[in-house]
Parts: structure tokens; C-alpha cells; sequence
């Protein structure tokens, strides 16, 4: 069992995104001291995970955005291949941030009508993973984009911290990138996400933003 991951892990939605790949998982969470009742609404949580995926949960036009963009790569010359991969990965990531958006709208709907614990954990984690795969899409157009940029100056540069560019209090600030009255811009562990556009990313994608870089250009602004 993972300790790290058990220390991280503040709650039994947490512990079940963890360990709902392994089989036993239920006895496992057992063994952390979770309740009869706490098993039993995590395995409502996985019935309901498991049959939204089975019922094609996932948006259609998503699939087939990947399907057109990866034939059209397959018929690009070898030598522009690269920049058609860079094209459909911009692509495909503003498409699962559309998708995210609108969990996003789900859950806070959810929330306001006062659904099912159970019902709203789906969606939090369903959002969880869409921003997980957002995030490795990011890291290759990133791995794409460095070729020609030194892997020191990169370092250096996500070594910067937010409060050199945004007035934070508590972690939070307004948001540079829509019109935001109350702070809703929040900065951990280096990264910043806005609870109010949405917006999200490193050090580097806040100045790409921000500054309207490229890459390379915002590895050199920072370092």
C-alpha cells in the first residue's frame, strides 16, 4: 500500500480515486479504518462511476475530434508531422476544457440543488481525471515546444513563484484574466487555478497567458 499516498489523501473520495484500480480495494480501505457505512457509499460511488462510463459518459464529439485530427496527422508529410501533432494537441486540449467547463457547471448546479453526496463525488472525480489527462497533454506540447530551449533555463524558470507577478493574500488574488472583483485566482504548490474562468497552470503557462508567449519566450522572460 502506498503510504505517501495515504498521507496525502484527506477524505474516502480521495482514498477511492487512489485505490479503486486495485482488486480488494474495499478490504484495503478497510484496513485504513473507514466505516461499514463509508464502504458502502463508496461502493454506491463506484456502481455509479462504472456505469456512467458504460452508458459512453464521455463527450462523442471529443472521440471524434481525436479521430480526424490523428487520420490528419497519419497524412502529413513525415517532416510536418511534428507541427500537426503540436496543432491537434492545442486542439484536443481546448476541447477537454470545454469538457471541463461543463462538469464544472454540473456539479456546481449539484451542489446548489443540494443532489446526492454520491452524485456530486462522480462528478468531482470525473473532473479530477479530465484535468489529469489536460495536464499530461500540456506536459508533451511543452516536450514539443523544447527542442531548442535549455533544459537549466527551464528549471529556472518554474522556480519563479506567482507572487513575483500577482499580489497574493493568502494564496488567493483576482484573477488576471477575467473581470474579478473578489478574489478567486488560487495559488499551491506553484500552480494556479481561477475558481471563476476556470484557468489553470504552472508558472510558465500563467506568463504564456499573461504575456501572450510562446513557450521558448516565457522560459526566457523568466529565466
Amino acid at each position: 500500500m502506498n503510504k505517501e499516498h495515504t498521507k496525502t489523501a484527506t477524505n474516502p473520495i480521495e482514498l477511492w480515486s487512489i485505490y479503486r484500480v486495485i482488486p480488494g480495494w474495499m478490504s484495503l480501505l478497510g484496513t485504513l479504518g473507514l466505516t461499514d457505512d463509508e464502504l458502502n457509499e463508496l461502493e454506491q460511488v463506484d456502481d455509479t462511476y462504472i456505469q456512467w462510463h458504460l452508458n459512453g459518459g464521455e463527450r462523442k464529439y471529443a472521440q471524434e475530434v481525436r479521430e480526424k485530427l490523428q487520420a490528419f496527422i497519419t497524412e502529413c508529410p513525415e517532416d510536418e508531422r511534428k507541427e500537426a501533432r503540436k496543432m491537434y494537441l492545442s486542439v484536443l486540449m481546448g476541447n477537454i476544457e470545454t469538457t471541463i467547463n461543463g462538469f464544472e457547471a454540473d456539479y456546481k448546479k449539484a451542489f446548489a440543488e443540494g443532489e446526492e453526496y454520491v452524485d456530486r463525488s462522480v462528478l468531482a472525480e470525473t473532473i479530477s481525471a479530465w484535468e489529469r489527462e489536460n495536464k499530461r497533454i500540456n506536459a508533451e506540447l511543452k516536450t514539443l515546444a523544447n527542442n531548442f530551449v535549455d533544459d537549466g533555463k527551464v528549471k529556472k524558470a518554474k522556480g519563479r513563484k506567482f507572487s513575483e507577478f500577482i499580489e497574493l493574500r493568502r494564496n488567493m488574488a483576482c484573477c488576471p484574466f477575467h473581470d474579478d472583483k473578489n478574489p478567486s485566482f488560487s495559488v499551491k504548490n506553484n500552480r494556479g487555478k481561477c475558481w471563476g474562468c476556470g484557468w489553470s497552470g504552472d508558472i510558465i503557462d500563467f506568463v504564456m497567458q499573461k504575456q501572450g508567449f510562446d513557450f521558448k519566450q516565457a522560459i526566457n522572460f523568466l529565466a
